[in-house]
């Protein structure tokens, strides 16, 4: 059948796989004397199956195009070619005769009698068996100058009839060998550097410069110029320099621009010590059957609530989205905190008039237990150093798809282990009863609230996580996930 829906179509070689893929959608739809006259289908799920759907495979459709992405005058459908019907999708396989893509759409105009492939690839006797590749965006060229001239107008279509009738599909492009391609001599940009489009709007970089008046929209030349309608007099002096002093440090996009600074350079050794400290990874050679996963530095300036520098921190990052589902993880999933269950906790505490304690995790994913096989590449700046070796990971680090799920995981254990009870209704609600005293634990990824009616014994669950986890006591709680 997959043979015959070829020759039928006149579909090149290529596109074999879509054949069978749509004989095998027929087939299963298709009664049969050996399942007494049942369909497959209709024994697998108990139903008849629909055939409204089938239309010729490999005829001329249009689909139609995006709000988002036309404007008034662009074309309402694009011409396509009916590939068939995508596993697990309501909508239909098409295939664009402009940019020769493959996509899945449900508004779709078919024409059934038309095959745009028939003049196009001529089924020969002398094809092989084994697909070829073809010159796909060359040869639909002419077959669009044919089908579609008046309603969808291309401007990579010449207008001359004369050309488009000589276009040879199969004629390669002529390429210059090296000899005759002269090198041109580089030079340096002359040009002069303005600050991009996008943040004229902002205040950036002006830390240095807020002793001056602002310049009036006539001295700067601005028609409407933002310091007209923006001041800082109204903050406060902590609120002002916090928000100057933002953009005042910049921060390096990679490790090649932090290299060359002394407190960033400082910052990556630290980072790595407490890697290695940690045992998050042993350096091996990498298994055959194995691939590595990339990663990379990110840096950023921490400052205090006064806008004063607290310090430089450099973390290291899996590319997690190198990795494998079924290899190198499994299950992602990991609980958030519910607003609802903050907003909760809050008003029963602001009632109860608890203490009101927040507590942020040094290094949180890097305690989380790996139970896969994950084998990533050195860090940039250290890849020399080893060779061709790569790290085997013993923990999660940041990046990694399952790092969030890893970390819960650990300190959700402990946390029962000290006697919590995990909330069925939110499972970052954690609550104890012991002697009296009653503390409740929100946890929202690193970031934990404690609330309890006993302060003593706060400071000794403090002390007793502590023990367990690096912890970084931030005080009375001032600012939750934006509350």
């Amino acid at each position: 059948m997959a043979k015959s829906i070829r020759f039928q179509s006149y579909l090149p070689l290529q596109f074999w796989g879509d054949c069978i893929l749509t004989a095998v959608h027929l087939i299963n739809r298709i009664p049969t004397p050996i399942l007494h006259n049942k369909s497959p289908y209709e024994i697998l799920f108990k139903s008849s199956p629909s055939y409204s759907h089938l239309r010729v495979f490999s005829c001329l459709c249009h689909a139609n195009t995006l709000l988002r992405n036309r404007h008034k005058f662009d074309p309402r459908a694009k011409p396509c070619i009916f590939f068939g019907y995508p596993f697990g999708m309501k909508g239909y396989k098409l295939f664009d005769l402009h940019l020769n893509t493959v996509f899945v759409s449900r508004d779709v105009v078919f024409h059934e009698n038309i095959f745009p492939f028939a003049l196009t690839y001529p089924i020969s006797p002398s094809d092989s068996v084994l697909p070829l590749p073809i010159p796909i965006h060359d040869s639909t060229i002419p077959l669009l100058d044919r089908l579609l001239r008046n309603s969808f107008p291309l401007s990579s279509i010449n207008d001359s009839p004369s050309s488009s009738s000589n276009m040879n599909p199969t004629t390669e492009p002529c390429i210059p060998s090296a000899s005759e391609i002269t090198p041109q001599p580089s030079r340096k940009s002359s040009r002069v550097k303005h600050t991009p489009r996008y943040l004229h709007d902002y205040h950036c970089h002006i830390a240095t410069f807020i002793s001056d008046p602002a310049p009036s929209s006539t001295a700067s030349g601005i028609p409407y110029s933002l310091s007209s309608v923006l001041s800082y007099d109204h903050l406060s002096s902590n609120k002002k320099l916090f928000s100057l002093s933002v953009s005042a440090l910049i921060e390096p996009t990679s490790y090649i621009q932090a290299v060359k600074h002394e407190e960033w350079r400082e910052a990556t050794d630290n980072e790595i010590k407490a890697l290695e400290q940690n045992d998050t990874w042993t350096v091996v050679d990498l298994p055959a059957s194995k691939h590595v996963i990339r990663c990379k530095w990110v840096y950023k300036v921490k400052l205090k609530s006064d806008g004063t520098l607290e310090r430089y921190k450099a973390r290291l990052v899996a590319k997690g989205y190198n990795q494998c589902e079924g290899l190198d993880y499994y299950e992602t999933f990991s609980p958030v905190a519910k607003l609802t269950t903050v907003r909760t906790l809050l008003a029963v505490v602001a009632v109860k008039k608890w203490d009101l304690h927040q507590l942020d995790v040094n290094n949180a994913f890097l305690h989380g237990q790996l139970d896969e096989e994950v084998y990533m590449s050195l860090p940039p700046g250290f890849a020399k150093q080893g060779g061709s070796k790569v790290c085997k990971l013993h923990k999660s680090i940041y990046g990694l798809k399952q790092a969030s799920r890893q970390w819960f995981a650990k300190f959700s254990s402990a946390l029962l282990e000290f006697g919590f009870i995990q909330s069925k209704a939110n499972y970052i609600l954690f609550t104890r009863t012991l002697e009296g005293s009653f503390i409740a634990l929100l946890v929202y990824v690193d970031d934990i609230i404690v609330a309890s009616d006993n302060s003593a014994e706060v400071s000794k669950f403090i002390q007793l996580l502590n023990d367990r986890f690096k912890l970084k006591d931030l005080g009375q709680l001032k600012y939750f996930l934006g509350l």
